[in-house]
């Protein structure tokens, strides 16, 4: 049975994946396995193909084209709030951030990944969930 927008629990969803569904859009490609999937499992969230396979490569179903704008902003403030100095932590997997002058470290095996700027306080040591 089909699910309704008002169904999905948001604490169901690896946010993780979010970035994914954008670079899907923008390239229209899903050539690495991991990308893949993480497209089956964003597919199962959303019990939705979200992106079709066609001559011209995986076009965004109308629920993508839905989703996508959101996602994208979502992402785009997270970069700008922490390239601005407006907020100094993030809690999360932002792989495009990386080299981009913010310290990272996982907490958990694969569910999170810290990102400060590299002067913040909890970035001199080891950080727990207490911290």
């Amino acid at each position: 049975m089909p699910m309704k927008p008002g169904d999905l629990a948001l604490h169901e969803l690896d946010l993780n994946l979010i970035p994914y569904m954008v670079a899907i859009e923008e390239t229209r490609n899903v050539s690495q396995l991991r990308v893949s999937t993480a497209l089956g499992r964003l597919r199962e969230y959303f019990s939705d193909p979200l992106f079709v396979r066609t001559s011209r490569g995986m076009e965004p179903t109308p629920r993508a084209l839905t989703l996508v704008p959101v996602a994208r902003e979502a992402l785009n403030r997270i970069e700008r709030a922490l390239e601005s100095g407006d907020i100094d932590l993030a809690v999360g997997y932002f792989p495009d951030l990386a080299g981009n002058n913010f310290f990272q470290q996982r907490l958990f095996l694969h569910r999170f990944i810290c990102l400060m700027r590299r002067d913040h306080p909890c970035s001199r040591g080891p950080l727990t969930l207490a911290q």
